[in-house]
């Protein structure tokens, strides 16, 4: 301001943008801690565990700041570093895949589209194990005619080839993407909106309504 000398005076250049200068990695350049708002490199000690989980996993893509934040322009953007909430980053889900979630504190959110089986929104907090498969996508949970196909032995990679394979996902950038990515892995298959047309696993459809 106007009572002392400026911040770029003493600060490096390109402070004002580069997120890693106050929280994250110098380092590597990541905005997402180990180094959070307390100055803590302790992964026990830090107030949110997982964001370099949320960056950098095999579960997804890596998810940018906005997602769980309103990103700011810079250092000196509105309700960012100068607000009423000193040392404290708000959690708002609004411009994510989460748009509905809710933070509720101590590292834990609910209605969350990201931990939820793609058909109901769910919740996790921070101190919960690494989801697996089955963590998401509970078979009881699963809509249209996965139960069937799966009491049948049909496999996940058999009509999202493209994402898994057997139990891996093999391009992460297609996962919890806010999409249902159908490509048919085996068989002669066609999908036309919400029907398939040809053999597959052994059996003709029609204009099967999924």
């Amino acid at each position: 301001g106007a009572l002392g000398p400026s911040c770029d005076s003493c600060h490096q250049e390109d402070w004002r943008t580069n997120c890693s200068y106050c929280h994250g990695d110098q380092a590597t350049g990541q905005s997402a801690p180990p180094r959070d708002l307390k100055n803590q490199t302790d992964p026990l000690m830090m107030t949110f565990k997982p964001h370099a989980e949320h960056l950098l996993n095999d579960h997804h893509g890596d998810w940018d700041c906005q997602q769980c934040h309103i990103k700011p322009v810079d250092v000196m953007s509105l309700n960012h570093i100068f607000d009423d909430t000193y040392g404290k980053a708000e959690v708002d889900f609004s411009q994510g895949l989460s748009a509905e979630g809710v933070y509720e504190g101590d590292g834990k959110c609910s209605n969350l589209y990201c931990h939820g089986t793609g058909r109901v929104n769910g919740a996790y907090e921070h101190l919960s194990t690494t989801p697996t498969c089955t963590t998401c996508h509970p078979n009881t949970s699963l809509g249209g005619h996965h139960g069937k196909h799966l009491r049948e032995g049909v496999r996940c990679d058999e009509c999202h080839a493209d994402t898994v394979s057997g139990q891996n996902i093999i391009d992460k950038n297609l996962h919890v993407n806010g999409q249902k990515d159908v490509v048919f892995g085996a068989g002669q298959m066609s999908r036309n909106q919400n029907t398939c047309t040809g053999t597959c696993h052994g059996e003709g459809h029609r204009s099967e309504r999924w």
